[in-house]
């Protein structure tokens, strides 16, 4: 389902359920790899013990459909909506979804000082960043650790 629609990217966050263990990360994995591939949709889940944050890149009608699925998944709660906009470019084209545990993410790459900061307050949901020099640092940075 390619073609010259518009393209939008939705930011969401949201607590992490207790029950949600490496299993339920491996489900969420599988069926957003077949489904996201289908719909033409990109992103990242970046999850640790408690959170998640996610984004997701592609036509309007088709993230509004997965976010309001997402919306009532058990696994997950108290989502919060940081950003949906029409965006001019994708920024995670190569990827149907990424799933990266932020816990484990080391600072052996090479990142500034600014990007290091952008990256924590966009971790902690802060909207200010989520533009696209901000998701072009974000995959960056994500890519080579």
């Amino acid at each position: 389902m390619t073609g010259t629609k518009t393209i939008c990217r939705l930011i969401y966050s949201s607590a992490r359920s207790m029950d949600c263990k490496d299993e339920c990360l491996a489900q969420i994995m599988k069926s957003s790899l077949w489904k996201n591939e289908e719909l033409n949709v990109t992103g990242i889940l970046l999850h640790n013990r408690t959170r998640f944050l996610q984004v997701l890149e592609g036509s309007k009608s088709f993230i509004e459909e997965l976010y309001e699925s997402i919306k009532g998944d058990m696994r997950h709660g108290g989502l919060s909506l940081r950003y949906f906009e029409k965006v001019n470019e994708r920024h995670f084209s190569d990827w149907h979804m990424a799933l990266v545990d932020t816990s484990k993410i080391k600072y052996y790459t090479f990142i500034s000082e600014r990007e290091e900061i952008q990256y924590r307050k966009m971790l902690n949901a802060d909207i200010s960043d989520y533009s696209d020099d901000g998701m072009r640092m974000l995959k960056s940075f994500i890519a080579t650790s």
